[in-house]
This record gives structure tokens, sequence and C-alpha cells, in this order.
């Protein structure tokens, strides 16, 4: 695609001049996507495009207070998992389009320029496909990546992601999305680790709503399951790690 020249009309239509409308905005971008120079960079800046255009997508019916409270009566406005949960789990209400997000929905609205389409076509998916669980950190190769197991679902992958790689200890137990990429499976930023004390119990307790969520024929109905149990599950994971009074 040719470059647009400053003095040219702005492609999104408003008639202005190019310097003028977007091109502050496009030079920002190009900006940001020239500094993804880590796995944890790249998923955050196309990562946060997904997040943002679902939950768009989720005030534009006027249903965000009802997906907040959906996850808990008192998730902060900028919770992850919670925003997470109104953006790629919230069920849309249409009986055509059970375990259909609103982030599946807004991807083709979404403002995507031209070089991050693919990117972003793959996060969109990866997001819409996916559903919040607990992780068990099997393997650590520091500056690398983390092996990890959702202890639900025996999902076993590499994640290829030096943050990670950094942050976290073998036998340790996170909350978090992963996201599933034909080569390149990753964790959604804002995971939360476990406390050591209680939580196979919590495993435990939860793991009999999973199987049951599993056990469906529909693949599309399974994973409207499985993302419906998201707010039950932070729910207990967070009282695990709330301090002891």
């Amino acid at each position: 695609m040719a470059k647009i020249g400053r003095n040219d009309p702005c492609s999104c239509g408003s008639g202005k001049k190019y310097k003028s409308c977007h091109m502050a905005q496009d030079e920002a971008r190009d900006r940001q996507r020239s500094q993804l120079s880590t796995v944890s960079a790249w998923l955050g800046y196309h990562g946060d495009a997904a997040l943002g255009a679902g939950l768009a997508a989720v005030e534009a019916t006027g249903r965000r207070g009802d997906a907040f409270a959906a996850f808990a009566s008192n998730a902060a406005p900028d919770d992850p998992i919670a925003l997470g949960f109104a953006a790629c789990d919230f069920p849309l209400g249409d009986s055509a389009d059970v375990g259909v997000s609103y982030a599946t929905r807004a991807a083709a609205a979404a403002d995507t320029r031209p070089e991050d389409v693919e990117d972003r076509a793959l996060v969109f998916k990866a997001f819409a496909e996916s559903h919040l669980s607990i992780h068990e950190v099997l393997e650590c190769k520091r500056g690398k990546g983390v092996r990890l197991r959702d202890v639900f679902t025996g999902a076993d992958d590499f994640v290829w992601d030096e943050q990670l790689g950094d942050s976290l200890e073998p036998l340790e137990y996170v909350l978090g999305r992963r996201l599933g990429f034909a080569e390149r499976p990753l964790l959604a930023l804002g995971w939360e680790k476990l406390a050591f004390r209680g939580r196979k119990r919590l495993v435990a307790a939860q793991r009999a709503a999973f199987e049951a969520a599993q056990d469906h024929e529909d693949p599309v109905v399974r994973r409207a399951q499985l993302k419906a149990l998201a707010p039950s599950l932070a729910a207990a994971v967070r009282a695990l790690n709330a301090p002891v009074a």
C-alpha cells in the first residue's frame, strides 16, 4: 500500500489533510510497533487492541455493567482478569451465538493497520478460543520461558516468553488465560500466582465443574461452558490469596 503524504486526504474519510487528522496517531503506532522486541511486548500491543475492541463492543450494547456484575460486584475497572471476562467470555445473549465473545464480533470492526492485520487476526482468534484456568509451572528456563500444564484440561505447552522465564519457578501455580497459537502458545498478561497453602484443595474443588464443562459433545457449547467458569474460579483464587487477618 502506498504511503499517505502529509498533505493528502486522510484515509479515514474525514476530508481533512492527513497531517491534521490521523498522522500523529499513526506515527505513534509506528514507534510502538518498532519497539516490540519481546514476546510480552508483542502480546501487550496486539492483546490490548483485541480486549479494547471487545470492550468497545460491550459498551455499544450497554452491557459492560452486566459483564462486571456477572464477574464480581467489586471488580476494579482496570482488573485484567475481569476485563478479559467482559471482552472474551461474557455471552452475547443470542442463542445463535452461544460461545461467541464480544472480542470475536468486534474483530471485523477493529481499527487495524495493514501491517498489523495478520497478527491481530491471530490474537482475536486466540482470545476468542481461550478460557481462564489454573496452570502448573513444570519447567522454567531463565530468559527463555516456561512449560505450563493446565491442571483441568491437561494441555501442556512450552511458552516462549523471557519475562515468564524470569518471573516464575517450577511447581508454582498461576491463574491465567493461555492463548493457543499454532507455534507460539502464550500466557495472556494479567496472570496471578496462587498462594501455596490450600491450592491443591482449591483445584480439587473446581475440577468437577471443569470436567462437567468438557463433557458436552458440541465444542462450541463446551467452550462457552469453560468460559462461564471464570468468575467462580477467579473468586476462589483470590479468596485463597487473601491475607489472613
